[in-house]
């Protein structure tokens, strides 16, 4: 389990969810006085709950970045917009069925595509992993602009399911 997970230099814990993790995590909370608060911070998804952003990095940086594509725009004009029009368009170019872990918020790739979901939240897994279960950013940021202050460091938990970040909460 201590590969699961992490403690920074400021007290903050970052952890793969498991039982384990969780009851871990609520003994951390507990002694500090707090709750903890779960944010998602990569996502396993099938291809139509995709976020526009991973849609589009599916096209220019992973598996179908060569794929010719049939709209009369340029390439680099299309992704480069990212509206959900054009996701849309994109979108209905992925294969039906499949799944991804869109690592983006952790500065990761988009992982897949994969046939389950199983496989998907296990290279997700691995991938946290190999990496050190790294920060969410826009966690990290919308804890700077919306959480209140505290006086203990947050903790972070990166799910099986999916990477999230938990916080005790203020007392």
């Amino acid at each position: 389990m201590a590969e699961n997970i992490v403690v920074g230099p400021t007290g903050e814990i970052r952890a793969i969810d498991s039982p384990k993790t969780r009851k871990v995590l609520r003994a951390v909370a507990t002694a500090s006085k707090g709750d903890i608060e779960t944010r998602r911070a990569s996502h396993v998804e099938t291809n139509f709950n995709l976020s526009d952003a991973a849609v589009a990095w599916l096209f220019e940086h992973g598996p179908y970045k060569d794929e010719k594509l049939p709209f009369d725009t340029e390439r680099k004009i299309l992704l480069a917009r990212n509206t959900t029009e054009q996701s849309g368009q994109l979108r209905k170019l992925l294969p039906k069925d499949r799944w991804y872990a869109d690592m983006l918020p952790v500065n990761g790739p988009v992982l897949g595509p994969y046939d389950d979901k199983e496989t998907a939240l296990a290279e997700e897994v691995v991938w946290l992993k190999a990496h050190g279960i790294p920060f969410c950013e826009p966690c990290i940021q919308s804890e700077t602009t919306n959480a209140p202050a505290q006086n203990h460091g947050p903790v972070r938990e990166a799910s099986g399911e999916s990477a999230d970040r938990a916080v005790p909460a203020a007392d």
